[in-house]
């Protein structure tokens, strides 16, 4: 997935350090997408139709009542199921779940995740001093969080597939853990 994700950034002319601009991409890909507020923890959902032409038309619904972050990484989700994935009709579902048991969902979770946070880039913007496991600094992961308007949750799960923390400071530095 990865390599889908560095394959589109690519397409759009995006630098490995640059956000992600979801919004123009769907626009580009042709995707009419909707983001609007929506009760209870519903992230979006994404259809394909074929019309009597044979003309395919795609749509998208995202969920803004959740933080930015997981709006965009919905959005990214959804981009994979409409671009990348066979057979593609229609995913209505909670973004995020990395719940490996339903593959292409899987597929989109991680697709998502590369594409906001493409490895390259969060290697390029770490300090080599924050390179070895667990000594990244609270202020780097700050400063990746803001580059790439992304959420704590997919930073850090991209930051532990990357090897470069541990369980433990996982779940120190995730958001659902702190305490003020």
């Amino acid at each position: 997935m990865g390599a889908l994700a560095l394959r589109l950034r690519e397409e759009m002319g995006l630098a490995l350090t640059d956000p992600v601009p979801v919004r123009s991409i769907l626009k580009k890909k042709g995707i009419i997408a909707v983001f609007r507020p929506l009760s209870g923890s519903f992230s979006g959902m994404a259809v394909k139709a074929m019309d009597k032409t044979g003309t395919s038309h795609r749509f998208m619904l995202v969920n803004t009542a959740q933080s930015l972050g997981k709006e965009r990484f919905t959005a990214c989700h959804k981009l994979y199921h409409h671009l990348f994935q066979e057979r593609f009709e229609y995913s209505a579902n909670n973004a995020g779940t990395f719940d490996s048991s339903r593959q292409e969902e899987y597929n989109a979770d991680v697709f998502a995740a590369s594409l906001l946070l493409p490895e390259p880039g969060i290697n390029q913007i770490i300090p080599f001093r924050e390179r070895e496991k667990d000594a990244i600094s609270l202020d780097t992961i700050l400063a990746l969080e803001q580059n790439y308007l992304c959420s704590r949750t997919t930073l850090l799960r991209m930051l532990k597939t990357m090897n470069l923390i541990s369980s433990d400071f996982y779940n120190k530095y995730s958001i659902h853990h702190w305490r003020l």
